[in-house]
């Protein structure tokens, strides 16, 4: 039988809980904000950083011409951001030339 004694003490322990639950659920939306996913880039920036690369790509990577290298460079300085972070995607696994003169004049922006 209930006593006034259990009873207090039975509400107690249900305040408790109560109170542990809205802890629990503030920190179940904060991590599910905390995952909250980034909107993907534009699809126009992918293509400008795939044909920008391809581009790059197919000229002579051994011994390009000062035309192409200067290129190469404008390229790396004229580049947007959003669409230098992207030119890794599509870029060759082995080393060409002037990608990595695009890389370094676009480091050498900021």
């Amino acid at each position: 039988m209930a006593t006034p004694e259990t009873v207090g003490q039975a509400r107690a322990a249900l305040d408790i809980v109560e109170a542990t639950d809205r802890c629990l659920g503030r920190e179940i939306i904060s991590a599910i904000d905390a995952m909250a996913f980034v909107a993907l880039p534009d699809l126009t920036l992918f293509d400008r950083a795939r044909e920008s690369t391809e581009a790059l790509a197919k000229l002579p990577g051994k011994r390009p011409s000062t035309t192409q290298i200067h290129a190469a460079y404008d390229a790396g300085r004229d580049a947007d951001a959003r669409e230098a972070a992207l030119w890794i995607i599509t870029e060759p696994a082995e080393p060409h030339a002037l990608l990595a003169a695009r890389w370094v004049r676009y480091a050498e922006r900021a």
